[in-house]
């Protein structure tokens, strides 16, 4: 679904209209963290956000939409957050990144649990993919592009499974051990990556 049409919460100048949206993704957030994207209504939504349905379709085309918007939303505030940082090496882009994700995670925990529409934490990897494929790229030297994009895809999926598994676990460990197991894999990755047969 295309989110193009979506206000950023940040570009919304009016404080009643800004109020009504912040309520709006509050309430959600709570409600996805009782239940499955599916079996949310607009009609309960509204009903816990105190808003009629007419002001919800104002702003959002529909509660999937507003899941949407609200994982857009996320992705741009986390890579607003890296953009501008050195990236050297994967264990510290994945530090950066388990930093920031804590930072907002309490509050949208339930994003980053959601399986409809894929992996939010996948997604961050994927969104890294301009400053961390050429530090990948650099290690791979006698792989083709092609054969480089395999590993970053293989190496996001495997990430963001550990992420996700790191978040439902409500971060209980320090972003460093995470990041440490991560680039564990990776390593273990461009070891396997660096066989012929590959």
């Amino acid at each position: 679904m295309d989110h193009s049409s979506y206000t950023p919460l940040e570009n919304i100048n009016d404080y009643r209209a800004r109020y009504t949206v912040e309520t709006i993704q509050r309430e959600f957030l709570k409600l996805r963290q009782e239940k499955p994207l599916g079996k949310i209504t607009v009609k309960e939504l509204c009903t816990r956000a105190h808003i009629n349905r007419s002001t919800f379709y104002k702003h959002y085309e529909d509660i999937y939409f507003l899941e949407g918007a609200m994982r857009e939303q996320l992705k741009q505030l986390l890579l607003g957050k890296l953009s501008g940082q050195s990236i050297d090496d994967v264990e510290t882009l994945t530090t950066q990144i388990l930093r920031e994700v804590r930072a907002v995670g309490k509050d949208y925990w339930a994003l980053f649990q959601s399986e409809e529409g894929g992996s939010l934490a996948e997604e961050m990897f994927l969104l890294c993919y301009e400053k961390s494929y050429p530090v990948l790229r650099k290690n791979l030297t006698d792989l083709s592009e092609e054969q480089t994009a395999y590993i970053y895809d293989y190496i996001s999926a495997g990430s963001g499974a550990i992420i996700r598994r790191w978040i439902s676990g409500k971060m209980k460990e320090p972003e460093e051990l995470i990041s440490k197991r991560i680039y564990t894999c990776v390593k273990g990755s461009l070891r396997a990556a660096g066989n012929k047969d590959f």
